[in-house]
């Protein structure tokens, strides 16, 4: 018996209770066998021999009572209860005391019946002994071994033999039964070879010790195959509800379970080892097919398939670009819906939140996208379950740059030593960079490249370039050399005082033919006719290829601009055949009148 720490504390603990452990010469006991093995259904006999002094200080001592108990009851009670009292053993147990040796009778043992017992005894005077250690009683029975199995599609061939866990002391011969009838005779345990034995589905092999009708082995079945239950759960369950799924074989039989889940490619997962497979609340990854085993020692047998279809509302809705990268103008894209749903989802796309379209495959498609495409899309799943929108996908379009458009400030020709602007402007995405050349050459990456001090040389074609990965484009403006300001004011100078002069002339020669004498008999006809002494005018013209002034530069207009209306004057000759006094009056009101006739 092998002694344990608890073993150590009961003892110490019946000291203290006045238990005595004998162990001198004149006080003891000793077990006949310190380990019994006896077969289920069997008798067995437990015997302890015990002895103690007759007399002590001139008393007489003798024994008063002798019990049997087990380890489940002692140490820490002072009075072990006697097995003859324990309703456990009732009708099944006696003790037989001769002298000093009292044994322990156990009729039609049980596998319950295996544990620790001890003898105990009682002197005069009240004091008890138990007799350590203790035997050990083992409780065996007939068990069926295989040693080999040939599968049938129908049955089985097995190759059988009977043993006990423990060795009995006298040999003893077994028979075997098929569904309960004996097959064959019942052959001694020293000369039994193994039997071999022929077992349909639903079959069951049992052997047992002769004589012993208790000694029976369990029986050992010829598997068919499990039943699943439910069998069908038709379209499906929804998700987050309770499923059970029992496996069962028929007839009931000793056996392991499997419960295993299909994953693709004829592969399976085992999930469970119990015959119920439990789902508190189901989840969309349980959807599959599940299947059940039941195994023993003749083999193992599968169920049929079942189908777990969890349906539920549409999960991870996600709205991409194909392709992900910001499109080019013209390029070809499309827009996938995708998301996790049973059943299957249909599909609905918006743009800015106002729809554009529905298809059940989950796409839309710009076969030549466009900047008006671009905006802020989503798309919505639905199932008879529910619906689920999309988080927001901006989609964007690069374009190159629209034909850029160019000013100057001032506009026009421009004066010597003058400020001018030039500005340049696109529409493009992603904005557009720019680069102004002039007469080809690069003078500036602004958008606005300013001249603080116009010169004559700095005239002629100014180019703005606007460009992006997507493209370029140009646009081009000329600049003319006008007067310069003070020039231009010299002009206008001389030109008001050339008028105030003609205009005081007029007024005076106005005035003195007013003044001269109202009649003159003496003029003859041809001079009131006017004769060969008329005064005579020139041809006042203007010259187009020339200017007057050699700073008023003629403009010309090329691509990008419109042509402006240059002012020219031609110089004005005065001359007459012969002088007369009133004359020159009459010849500049002429010239002053053609003048102001002439549209500047």
């Amino acid at each position: 018996m092998r002694w344990t720490p608890q073993k150590g504390l009961g003892l110490f603990v019946a000291l203290l209770l006045d238990v005595q452990v004998l162990a001198t010469d004149d006080w003891g006991g000793d077990y006949t066998l310190g380990a019994v093995c006896g077969l289920e259904g069997s008798t067995v006999e437990l015997q302890c021999t015990f002895w103690h002094p007759t007399t002590d200080k001139g008393r007489n001592i003798y024994t008063t009572a002798t019990r049997w108990h087990t380890e489940t009851n002692w140490p820490g009670k002072t009075h072990p209860e006697d097995l003859r009292s324990d309703p456990r053993y009732s009708g099944r147990v006696r003790v037989e005391c001769q002298q000093k040796k009292c044994k322990l009778v156990i009729r039609e043992l049980r596998q319950s019946d295996a544990g620790e017992y001890r003898f105990r005894f009682v002197t005069s005077g009240g004091r008890g002994y138990s007799v350590i250690p203790a035997v050990t009683l083992s409780v065996t029975t007939a068990q069926v071994q295989v040693t080999n199995v040939t599968g049938r599609r129908a049955y089985v061939i097995a190759q059988l033999a009977c043993h006990t866990t423990c060795n009995l002391e006298v040999p003893w011969s077994f028979c075997w039964f098929v569904n309960g009838r004996q097959v064959g005779d019942c052959e001694s345990s020293q000369t039994a070879k193994p039997r071999e034995i022929t077992l349909y589905r639903g079959d069951y092999v049992t052997c047992a010790v002769k004589g012993k009708p208790l000694s029976i082995s369990s029986r050992l079945y010829a598997l068919a195959a499990p039943s699943v239950s439910p069998s069908d759960l038709g379209d499906g369950i929804l998700k987050g509800q309770r499923l059970t799924l029992t496996c069962t074989v028929d007839p009931l039989a000793s056996c392991t379970y499997g419960w295993f889940k299909e994953t693709g490619n004829s592969g399976h997962q085992k999930v469970s080892d119990k015959a119920v497979l439990d789902f508190p609340s189901i989840k969309s990854s349980d959807s599959a097919e599940y299947f059940c085993t039941v195994a023993n020692e003749l083999g193992e047998k599968q169920s049929k398939r079942i189908k777990v279809n969890v349906k539920y509302p549409p999960e991870d809705v996600a709205l991409e670009g194909i392709p992900s990268a910001v499109p080019w103008e013209g390029q070809s894209v499309s827009l996938k819906c995708s998301s996790a749903t049973n059943p299957k989802a249909r599909y609905a796309f918006y743009k800015d939140n106002e729809p554009v379209g529905r298809d059940p495959g989950g796409f839309v498609n710009f076969s030549s996208i466009s900047p008006e495409d671009a905006g802020s899309f989503h798309c919505q799943a639905c199932n008879e379950y529910g619906c689920v929108n999309s988080t927001k996908v901006l989609l964007d379009v690069a374009y190159g740059p629209r034909r850029p458009k160019v000013s100057a400030t001032p506009s026009g020709s421009v004066g010597v030593g003058s400020w001018v602007s030039l500005t340049c402007s696109s529409d493009a995405n992603p904005s557009a960079s720019y680069i102004w050349y002039h007469e080809n050459a690069p003078i500036s990456n602004m958008t606005v490249f300013n001249i603080s001090d116009y010169r004559a040389e700095l005239h002629g074609d100014y180019c703005c370039q606007a460009w992006n990965r997507v493209g370029s484009r140009n646009a081009t403006l000329r600049l003319s050399t006008g007067a310069s300001p003070l020039k231009v004011m010299t002009v206008v100078c001389v030109l008001a005082g050339l008028l105030l002069l003609f205009l005081i002339l007029g007024t005076a020669l106005l005035l003195r033919k007013k003044m001269a004498p109202a009649a003159q008999p003496n003029a003859s006809a041809e001079d009131s006719r006017g004769g060969p002494d008329e005064l005579l005018y020139s041809t006042l013209a203007f010259s187009e290829p020339d200017a007057i002034y050699s700073n008023v530069a003629r403009a010309e207009r090329r691509r990008c601009e419109d042509r402006d209306e240059g002012v020219e004057y031609s110089a004005v000759n005065c001359r007459a055949s012969r002088p007369r006094p009133d004359a020159g009056a009459d010849a500049c009101s002429a010239l002053y009148s053609t003048v102001q006739s002439k549209r500047i």
